[in-house]
């Protein structure tokens, strides 16, 4: 009897090696799998956060300059005819105006770099940043005339993007505002 006890203790047979292996290495794979799609999805999350962000500013930042524009009161220096408020420029790419400190503002979009580009009055800056690019942006104006007794209003949209290695960290967004100037035609 106690030889028969000495062949049962062993250790373990092949077939329950083979077992526990592949039972160990499919546990392993589904815990990594969970662990990329978490970390593809942070990424996606965070790359979407960083362009929402971005947008909202340009958004908040354009708005505020576009309705406390003025009509120029002097001889037209911004704009390429007297009584405007507004004045779309480069093709449909950009809007003049005459901001609140009574200074030449232009919006527009930069082809060469596909970036927002603000100009006043001779000094230009980015708007957006360089990991983002701008897809599109539109301008719609009704009303810039002082004589057409219509209120000024100013329909932009954007299409920010951003950059990245991979295709799921490139989310974009679209959004789009109308806006009237505080001051009725003035």
């Amino acid at each position: 009897m106690n030889s028969e006890t000495k062949t049962n203790s062993k250790g373990l047979t092949i077939v329950e090696l083979l077992v526990a292996v592949t039972l160990f290495s499919v546990i392993v794979a589904i815990v990594s799998d969970i662990f990329l799609v978490t970390f593809q999805s942070q990424r996606r999350s965070l790359a979407f956060e960083t362009i929402f962000d971005q947008t909202s500013f340009l958004m908040e930042y354009m708005s505020r300059s576009l309705r406390m524009a003025r009509r120029e009161l002097s001889v037209p220096e911004c704009f390429s005819s007297d009584n405007l408020n507004y004045e779309i420029t480069r093709s449909g790419r950009g809007i003049k105006f005459v901001n609140s400190d009574n200074v030449c503002q232009e919006f527009f979009l930069d082809v060469s770099t596909s970036r927002l580009k603000e100009k006043k009055a001779t000094q230009e800056q980015f708007l957006t940043s360089t990991d983002s690019q701008v897809i599109a942006f539109g301008i719609n104006l009704l009303g810039q005339d002082q004589g057409d007794d219509l209120q000024s209003r100013v329909t932009f949209s954007l299409t920010l993007k951003r950059k990245g290695a991979k295709p799921e960290s490139e989310p974009s967004l679209t959004v789009q505002t109308t806006l009237s100037q505080r001051r009725l035609d003035q």
